[in-house]
Formats: C-alpha cells, structure tokens, sequence
C-alpha cells in the first residue's frame, strides 16, 4: 500500500446533492465519484485484495475496499451476522440495519464518536466484493447516498483515472507502480505474459515545466528511451488543442 501528500486535480466532475461536485476516480476497474475536496491518500495496487483511502482536510471520510470472489456470497446475511457481532461486542452503542442505493449497509454511534456507516455490494462481472465505510458520516448523508448510486465495478481493467491523468493501458498490463509528488505523477505498468507484444507501459503528469525543462518535448522524449535506444520515428501531435510530440525508438 503507498501514501501519497495532497494534490489538486480534476479528473472529471459531476454534480451531487447539496450543490456538492464530485470528481471521476477509476482505479482497478472500480469507478468512483466523490467530492472534489476529498484526497486519495492511501491506494493499494493488489488486484484480488486491497484498497483505497480517501480524505480532506479534517478527517478520512471513505474508505473503498475490494476482495475478488469465487462465488457469489449472502451479503444480506453476511451483513446481519456483522450488526449481531457489533451489538453483542459494543453495548449501549446504537447499532442497526442501514440499506442504501442496492447496498446492504450498518450505521453505529458510539457515544462520544462521529456515527459510522459501512456498505457491502457484490458485482457479479468481475466477481468481487465491495466494502464502502464512511468513518464520520455526520452530516454526509446527500454525498454518501450518490456516492454509493454512482460506484460501479468493472472488468475492464485497462482504465485508470486518478491524480490528474485519464489513461488507458495495452491489454495484459498490470499496475506496477504509482508515484506522486508535487507537481510529478507517475504510473508504472508491466505484463509477466512472456507472450505480450508490450512488456511496460509508463504514464506521466509533470509540472513546473518552466523550472527544469531546458529543450523541446521532443528532447525530453528521447531522454526516457533506454539506453541503447536508436529513435526510430518522431513527430508531433495536436490533442483537444494541446500540442505535443511522440517519439518512437527500437
């Protein structure tokens, strides 16, 4: 699991009740749209069993965990067995059944504690199980309710959508690696398929441009090849009115 310090991005918006934006995140396949001023702080790259930690600037507000199945489990049952634990283990807490948006979901209230709801849904396409638990849920009942209509589970795990970038990788490829620093983002991508025509992939947002980019983008580009590299073809590129350069080496 990594860390990651604050960065402002805007991945793609909405809107939510209460006139609150959400932002797009996409991160192993599972499609997410949450308040603008949250923060990805903790992430996990393990595809069968891991998670996702979002925060602002007073609490962790969401956190989005992900376990692949084999079969489908009750998470009905599964639910109710987990609100009988919290009864029997925490007594004079307020404890009860809290569906929400196709969610079998729990609310607590501890006395002296922010309330805190957790939600358990199976998608049957990627079969995995999702857990959504919104530690402070004070007073985020009209986010916590279109969060939940809008988290979907794909498949699909080409797309990513996190930091400031909105990629799609080569089939085969899994995440290897994302660093985020100010003004600096990077994902790593690699496939352990010996057949695989594209063995890594990497994708980058870099700012500050005035600071340490001393040539073209083109010169740039051809830093990154490896070593023995020979560039093969470059040329540039216009994208929804960007101007930018590729470069093609062997």
């Amino acid at each position: 699991m990594a860390r990651r310090g604050r960065q402002k991005r805007r991945t793609g918006e909405g809107e939510c009740a209460g006139g609150i934006a959400l932002e797009e995140w996409i991160w192993r396949g599972i499609r997410m749209l949450v308040p603008g001023e949250w923060e990805l702080l903790l992430f996990s790259r393990n595809l069968a069993d891991g998670s996702c930690t979002f925060a602002d600037r007073h609490a962790y507000r969401m956190q989005v965990a992900w376990s692949a199945m084999d079969i489908e489990p009750d998470v009905a049952m599964t639910m109710d067995s987990y609100i009988q634990k919290l009864r029997h283990e925490l007594e004079g807490a307020e404890v009860k059944r809290c569906d929400m948006k196709g969610w079998a979901g729990s609310f607590l209230q501890e006395k002296g504690r922010p309330p805190q709801c957790r939600f358990v849904r199976f998608f049957k396409d990627p079969a995995l199980l999702i857990e959504v638990i919104f530690p402070s849920a004070k007073g985020e009942t009209p986010p916590m309710k279109n969060i939940l209509s809008k988290l979907v589970a794909s498949a699909d795990l080409s797309r990513w959508q996190a930091f400031g970038i909105a990629l799609r990788t080569p089939e085969g490829l899994s995440l290897q690696s994302c660093d985020v620093k100010p003004a600096a983002t990077r994902f790593e991508f690699i496939s352990r398929d010996k057949r695989s025509t594209c063995k890594k992939a990497s994708f980058g947002r870099l700012g500050m441009l005035k600071h340490w980019l001393l040539g073209s983008i083109s010169d740039y580009l051809r830093l990154q090849l490896p070593r023995r590299a020979m560039v093969e073809e470059e040329g540039g590129i216009d994208f929804k009115g960007h101007s930018g350069a590729w470069v093609r080496g062997r």
